[in-house]
């Protein structure tokens, strides 16, 4: 059974009530019916099993038969700070980084910065309905929070962890970074743009206790070193966790 995701303002009570580009979907696309049960998560880490109770040309409502909350990962924990690279490679980056388990994403401003990142809300929409898509895609109940657009030193603040993604002799590994980590402890990964971050953008990261981290010894595209390191981390904590 395919499971659609539909926004938690739907929810009224034991009920969903969907409009628009959501009842489309469901009653064009899936084509789904009066007394049919369907599978639907609201991206906040519950999956219901629903039936629908009426189907008409502005809304479907549908019966909440069942409700189940996924279990938490190590992955909640993390966000991902990433200037945003150019095209659609901030996509690739949100839809992997999705797939990978990453808790939240945050586009970010730096000194080298490529793409102009601001607050557009077309082009937010845009990238939170690619972390919808993609977490559906791989089953995850919990879509990551696509979050305002961030500037470096607010990132380098963040609570917990923070590191950086940057070549350098002084960077350590992925599992260096977080050791001694406490399990929940939150965790920022800051991916700079095609340029990498600057030599005062490093010199702060150290000043602030953050971690310079290596990725490797090849030199990585932006999304690539997201992907890398969001899964690094992520696997480094879910060890951590046995």
């Amino acid at each position: 059974m395919d499971r659609v995701f539909l926004s938690p303002e739907c929810r009224q009570d034991e009920r969903f009530v969907v409009s628009g580009r959501e009842r489309r979907h469901l009653a064009d696309s899936l084509r789904v019916r009066r007394g049919e049960q369907f599978l639907a998560t609201d991206g906040a880490g519950f999956e219901y099993v629903l039936e629908a109770e009426s189907v008409a040309k502005t809304e479907l409502v549908a019966r909440v038969l069942e409700a189940r909350e996924e279990a938490t990962g190590p992955g909640d924990v993390v966000t991902l700070a990433i200037a945003p690279p150019k095209g659609s490679r901030m996509e690739t980056a949100i839809e992997k980084a999705t797939e990978c388990g990453v808790g939240r994403i945050l586009p970010l401003i730096t000194h080298r910065s490529v793409v102009k990142a601001r607050d557009d809300s077309e082009r937010l929409d845009r990238w939170r309905r690619v972390a919808r898509s993609a977490a559906a895609q791989c089953g995850r109940c919990r879509v990551p929070e696509i979050g305002a657009v961030t500037s470096f030193v607010d990132a380098l603040h963040s609570t917990g962890r923070v590191m950086l993604a940057h070549p350098d002799e002084e960077a350590v590994s992925m599992s260096a970074a977080l050791h001694g980590v406490v399990p929940g402890t939150p965790v920022t990964i800051l991916i700079g743009p095609e340029g990498g971050f600057g030599r005062r953008e490093a010199k702060e990261a150290r000043r602030t206790g953050a971690a310079l981290v290596s990725l490797g010894r090849t030199r990585l595209r932006t999304e690539t070193a997201a992907i890398v390191a969001v899964a690094l981390a992520i696997a480094t904590l879910e060890r951590r966790e046995d």
